[in-house]
């Protein structure tokens, strides 16, 4: 968890250094979600992400709600 933190931090810091402030997550799961969280969380979220969930294996194929909240 905390080598997926480190990665979207180091890709925040260049999308910022680039004056992006949004960013689309095309297909996340449970890990990108929890790691999108977690830096919201902690107040280390630098930029607007807008997170969809992956449809093959995600909460529609599995019936799973708990990524929908």
């Amino acid at each position: 968890a905390e080598e997926r933190i480190e990665g979207a931090l180091e890709g925040l810091a260049v999308a910022n250094a680039y004056g992006i402030t949004s960013l689309i997550d095309a297909s996340v799961g449970a890990e990108e979600l929890a790691t999108w969280r977690a830096l919201a969380a902690d107040g280390r979220l630098t930029a607007r992400v807008v997170a969809s969930i992956g449809m093959e294996g995600g909460p529609v194929a599995t019936g799973d709600k708990s990524l929908l909240d």
